[in-house]
């Protein structure tokens, strides 16, 4: 299975995006900094790199970004996270002319 067909099956992106919420939620020491340190930057390059017929690349990479962010402590993301997400993340919405990529970040 290759990750254009994990974030292109609706199913396996829900489990898979609670499975990365728990991951993230984990109470174990660094377990948190670990899921961000490995998962940020692959889904930072999915979401900026989506080519236009392929939005719900980038917008998978957000939904698992956003389990991320609903796993965080309640310290905060983290050094970094908003500064590595967010240009990415900005230039996708500035380029994003698919519904459900601006669906994925009204929510």
């Amino acid at each position: 299975m290759t990750t254009d067909d994990i974030m292109s099956d609706p199913i396996f992106l829900s489990i898979f995006t609670d499975i990365l919420a728990s991951l993230a939620k984990s109470s174990a020491p660094g377990v948190y900094e670990t899921v961000v340190k490995q998962a940020l930057p692959t889904l930072c390059t999915s979401i900026t790199t989506a080519k236009p017929e392929e939005s719900w690349i980038a917008g998978s990479a957000i939904d698992l970004v956003s389990s991320l962010i609903r796993g965080a402590p309640e310290s905060g993301l983290g050094d970094g996270f908003f500064a590595l997400l967010a240009p990415n993340l900005f230039n996708c919405l500035k380029n994003a002319e698919d519904r459900d990529v601006l669906q994925v970040c009204h929510s």
